[in-house]
């Protein structure tokens, strides 16, 4: 789901002890680049995808609880239009609407 991993951003998903899970990542021989000091990973886009799949194995409820702690963390990194869908695909068609506001609200600013 995350592109780029840091443990704030893995945290905001509900991944418990994310620093400690990404320190443990970094001295494995994995298909992924570090950056910033190892404090952030982009995995190659093969692992990724195999990630995103067995993402979906969790259960639809864990899933669409993920997926709307994702576009929270959208949100509040501005990227509204991103939220947006993401909240769709977590099956909340409401929370879009909080969310246009919002982008509205910036608009007029």
């Amino acid at each position: 789901m995350l592109r780029d991993v840091t443990a704030a951003r893995a945290a905001a998903l509900g991944e418990t002890a994310a620093a400690a899970r990404l320190a443990s990542l970094a001295s494995r021989h994995l298909p992924v680049a570090w950056q910033d000091g190892r404090h952030l990973m982009r995995c190659h886009p093969r692992l990724r995808e195999y990630l995103l799949e067995r993402l979906e194995r969790r259960g639809v409820d864990r899933v669409r609880e993920i997926r709307a702690a994702h576009a929270r963390l959208l949100l509040s990194e501005g990227r509204d239009e991103d939220a947006v869908e993401e909240f769709l695909r977590a099956g909340q068609p409401d929370a879009p609407s909080m969310s246009t506001r919002q982008l509205l609200e910036t608009l007029r600013r």
